[in-house]
């Protein structure tokens, strides 16, 4: 016969490890198991995005001369560019993918996402998006580009909603495999 103060305990571990989507869980589904993600250095070690953006020549001239220090940075302080990269598993490749997000300095409003794949030692463009405002993230290995959706009565600050587009590697390219929108408050 099972104590009940062990059930009482049973009960209440798996109370409080629920997997309800109350805001502040979000649900992914199952892990992959394919590919571990190792550490940015692992590999094909850490990029300079700001290097890797201003030499690529698919990127925008107007969005180019974007890349540089945010006001207020150098100078004795630490220079900070309007970019960030993540790591991750997007492509076919055996090395880690680097997304790169790129955004305005002032508001942080998302100007283009790149990723790229590294091939022969050296890094390609294989997905650009440069409608902004636009954001970019790697969820269980597929690629997820985020919009802010904004109705006729929003403050540029205060979007009441987004959209958000995944896509997955298949057959050397970066095909569309889902879409949702949701706007409102």
């Amino acid at each position: 016969m099972v104590p009940v103060t062990a059930i009482a305990a049973v009960c209440a571990l798996i109370g409080v490890s629920g997997c309800a989507d109350t805001g502040g869980v979000r649900l992914e589904g199952a892990a992959s198991t394919s590919k571990a993600s190792p550490s940015p250095t692992v590999s094909a070690g850490k990029v300079n995005p700001v290097t890797l953006l201003k030499q690529d020549p698919k990127v925008r001239q107007e969005f180019k001369e974007d890349v540089k220090p945010c006001p207020g940075t150098g100078a004795g302080k630490p220079k900070k560019y309007p970019v960030e990269a993540k790591y991750g598993y997007l492509t076919d490749s055996r090395y880690p993918d680097v997304l790169i997000n790129l955004s305005t300095c002032g508001d942080g409003t998302g100007l283009g996402v790149y990723v790229y794949q590294q091939k022969g030692g050296s890094y390609q463009n294989v997905f650009i998006d440069e409608t902004p405002p636009v954001h970019g993230e790697i969820g269980d290995s597929y690629l997820e580009i985020i919009r802010k959706v904004y109705t006729d009565t929003d403050a540029v600050c205060c979007p009441t909603g987004k959209s958000v587009t995944t896509y997955a590697w298949t057959g050397g390219w970066f095909s569309e495999i889902s879409h949702s929108r949701a706007v409102g408050k």
